[in-house]
């Protein structure tokens, strides 16, 4: 399935809830479903940015995801540069 706007250039992959399937990738501009992603592969993480640093955010690589209205981070090497905005519980 192609979006006709986006046609899905750029994907990021969130935790599917299933034990099957280990993530689906999801379009980041139109936040369709597009396919599903086999165990192991590198998961976008939510982070917790405050309105005043979403500049900071953004200058270091964080990305906004407007469907769930939060910034995350599109990959797992650069993970390290977020480390006062993820979750307390992160791994």
């Amino acid at each position: 399935m192609k979006c006709e706007q986006c046609e899905h250039s750029y994907t990021r992959n969130v935790l599917s809830g299933n034990d099957t399937h280990y993530a689906k990738a999801i379009c980041t501009s139109c936040n369709v479903f597009t396919s599903w992603k086999p165990k192991g592969s590198p998961i976008s993480e939510l982070l917790m940015v405050p309105f005043d640093d979403k500049d900071e955010a953004k200058s270091l690589g964080a990305r906004w995801d407007s469907y769930v209205k939060c910034w995350y981070c599109p990959s797992e090497q650069i993970i390290d540069r977020f480390e006062k905005w993820r979750s307390p519980n992160h791994k």
